[in-house]
């Protein structure tokens, strides 16, 4: 739901810009159900024949665990870019940075779309919330509003960044 509620302020806020770089924000479904919503999209990228066109996968998942962030990404600029973004806005939290490939969860079905493609993943710590995950009690009045600030702050500056906007 988190992930949901940030993709839609994203594009709400970049919708009123314009960026350098062509965004589009997907909100994919059935990850656990073998990743069926980003499958799709890549599969239809490919038949369009547009998928070379994806330069980068901006993927977050999970985002009511706490608000530090957890960023895994093999791409030392886009690395460098979400430090940058941390430490200018000060927001407190501590977040955690892994140089393991993104390539996880429903970014996983683009990292083979072309050799150029590059990626990151956000997901969060801090709270013992994973219970709530995939129940009855994951709905938007229970999303922490520290991990949603925290995130969206993060998300609009980092992005705001890599498409020139």
């Amino acid at each position: 739901m988190a992930s949901a509620i940030e993709a839609m302020m994203l594009a709400h806020i970049f919708a009123k810009s314009a960026p350098q770089s062509t965004l589009i924000f997907l909100v994919t479904g059935s990850e656990e159900y073998g990743l069926v919503g980003a499958r799709h999209y890549v599969r239809r990228r490919m038949q369009e024949g547009t998928h070379r066109d994806i330069r980068c996968v901006i993927n977050f998942d999970s985002l009511t665990y706490g608000p530090n962030l957890w960023v895994s990404t093999h791409d030392e600029d886009l690395m460098a870019t979400v430090r940058a973004v941390h430490e200018e806005l000060q927001l407190g939290t501590d977040s955690i940075y892994d140089d393991t490939p993104c390539w996880m969860n429903d970014a996983a079905p683009s990292k083979d779309l072309h050799s150029h493609i590059t990626g990151i993943n956000f997901n969060s710590r801090g709270y013992e919330t994973l219970a709530a995950n995939h129940t009855p009690a994951d709905d938007a009045a229970n999303v922490p509003m520290d991990c949603v600030e925290s995130a969206f702050l993060t998300m609009q500056s980092f992005v705001g960044r890599i498409a020139g906007g």
